[in-house]
């Protein structure tokens, strides 16, 4: 009996492990029987295997692959998304500036030059402050009245700067009975308030009033309103400057201000806190924040004050001084790493910035900027010369420069010549702004005989005239001076290096020495030029 089940087991083993046999590739669908589909796809493989034929493999989906592919596209649609906005916001920068639009900004040659005036071969721009909290549209009285007027006259082969302060009580014709130069831009403005062609029919007026004033040509105008001057110095995180009596050096970094009083800058007193709303001790420097800046940029000791004793002309001073800081303070602000600051300005721009630069400019423009000496910038005055001479005059009760179309006495600025005769103020600004060192720099030059022979001087003086040189004075070199042999220069302001470089050449390259012997030190001039023998014997006939 037990072998007969023994037997019965072991067939029952054999049945289960043939079963198992027969099922193919671990698949649990052979458990329940087979597909014909199946059978057919082994047949093929089968057969392509006989022929020597790889057989292919499903391809699996990769999980990294989707992964990447979805990243890339995430982030080309961010970066699109970015430039698209990106190019709204220049886009609405350029045109809210200039009127222009971004693409032809961007495409256009850098090295294409801005207009220049074709009696001086400089770039001349009109810039223009006023004080209303909006560009377009200002709600109270005097908001559009020019706060301050100069002209930046710009050399773009040398990067040279002039800057030209205009006097902002310059009696001329307006639609104000006061008729002064600061009315222009309001009248002509407001014909069109609001819009591009207001702006562009105010600086226009106003452009003309300086070309007569200055004797030049103007070829652009920026307008700004020095609220902005606010939001761009905080936005920057402030500026650096340092004020100093006027005529000092400053041997630091900083932008230096120039006081007319030893104490330092002072204004806005304040009879409540009986205290000034701005106060700067001379000889340190100073971190200003946007509405410190703004109240040095329109001091002018109105109100108890000290410091700008020059009134109009210290306050322009110190605007010039101020928009230097903040050029350099710019020029070391990374605004591709700190995107904030960049939209801050972009605002603070947009929202108080006008100019009539094409858009197509703007490249020149900014290559021109990045390429100029900030401490290089030259003030002219065209209310007095660099000698003392009085150009322009101030008239009030003694009407002299006329009055209102009232008939009103008021506080005007016209030309010490007389009024409406600019003749001398034209030829000023042509000395000043000449390529020329000899003619731009004026340097006072007195010239000595030290020969026996009499008339040396006075003919050399003569002759370095007609050269253009400015020469004050002839006369006898001092005995203690002692023999001199040929010619002699020596030069006492060593500022004025374009005319030594002249006056080197023009004497066959005399040397030009800094060192003043003791019996010339109280001579009065920029250069001395003294006439020795061997030299004189050429001079007199």
């Amino acid at each position: 009996m037990r072998s007969e089940l023994k037997k019965i087991d072991e067939q029952h083993d054999e049945a289960i492990r043939d079963f198992l046999s027969s099922v193919k590739d671990d698949d649990p669908t052979n458990l329940v029987g087979e597909f014909p589909e199946r059978k057919e796809m082994e047949e093929d493989k089968k057969q392509k295997k006989s022929r020597g034929e790889k057989t292919k493999k499903p391809k699996k989906k990769h999980r990294a692959r989707r992964i990447i592919l979805w990243t890339l596209g995430s982030l080309f649609v961010i970066a699109l998304g970015a430039g698209v906005w990106l190019y709204i916001q220049g886009n609405d920068l350029v045109s809210r500036v200039t009127g222009g639009n971004l693409i032809d900004a961007l495409l256009a040659d850098p090295d294409v030059p801005l207009d220049t005036d074709p009696k001086t071969g400089r770039t001349n721009i009109l810039i223009f402050g006023t004080e209303g909290y909006s560009m377009d549209d200002s709600n109270y009285p005097g908001a559009q009245l020019t706060d301050s007027i100069m002209v930046a006259s710009l050399d773009q082969d040398s990067g040279d700067v002039r800057i030209i302060s205009l006097p902002r009580d310059w009696k001329t014709r307006t639609c104000n009975a006061t008729s002064r130069l600061n009315e222009v831009y309001y009248c002509n403005y407001y014909k069109n308030k609001g819009t591009m062609e207001g702006e562009r029919a105010g600086a226009a007026a106003l452009a003309r009033e300086a070309e007569n004033i200055l004797g030049i040509g103007i070829q652009y105008f920026v307008h700004v309103n020095w609220q902005a001057l606010v939001q761009i110095v905080n936005t920057l995180g402030g500026i650096d400057v340092a004020f100093v009596y006027q005529g000092t050096a400053w041997t630091g970094s900083e932008v230096a201000l120039e006081t007319t009083d030893q104490r330092g800058l002072a204004d806005y007193w304040d009879p409540r806190t009986q205290a000034y709303g701005i106060k700067f001790e001379n000889g340190r420097a100073y971190h200003l924040d946007g509405e410190q800046a703004l109240g040095v940029a329109r001091s002018r000791n109105e109100s108890r004050g000290y410091g700008a004793g020059g009134g109009n002309y210290s306050r322009e001073q110190f605007q010039q001084k101020i928009i230097q800081a903040v050029i350099a303070k710019a020029r070391k602000t990374n605004f591709v790493t700190d995107f904030m600051k960049a939209l801050g300005i972009k605002d603070a721009v947009g929202d108080n910035l006008r100019m009539d630069f094409k858009d197509t400019e703007l490249k020149t423009l900014f290559k021109l900027v990045g390429t100029i000496d900030l401490g290089g910038f030259k003030s002219i005055s065209v209310e007095e010369t660099d000698d003392g001479r009085r150009l322009i005059r101030s008239g009030g009760a003694d009407a002299f420069c006329g009055l209102g179309t009232n008939g009103v006495a008021y506080s005007y600025q016209c030309p010490t010549a007389g009024l409406g005769n600019v003749s001398e103020i034209h030829a000023y600004v042509a000395r000043r702004l000449s390529s020329d060192p000899v003619m731009s720099e004026n340097a006072q030059i007195v010239v000595m005989n030290a020969t026996s022979a009499s008339g040396v001087a006075s003919t050399e003086g003569n002759r370095l005239k007609e050269k253009g040189y400015n020469v004050v004075g002839t006369e006898n070199a001092p005995a203690a001076l002692g023999e001199v042999e040929g010619v002699k220069i020596y030069q006492k302001n060593k500022a004025m290096s374009g005319t030594a470089k002249a006056l080197k050449s023009f004497y066959k390259n005399v040397v030009v020495s800094t060192t003043i012997p003791e019996s010339l030190t109280n001579v009065k001039a920029d250069f001395i030029i003294v006439i020795g023998s061997g030299y004189a014997n050429d001079l007199v006939e």
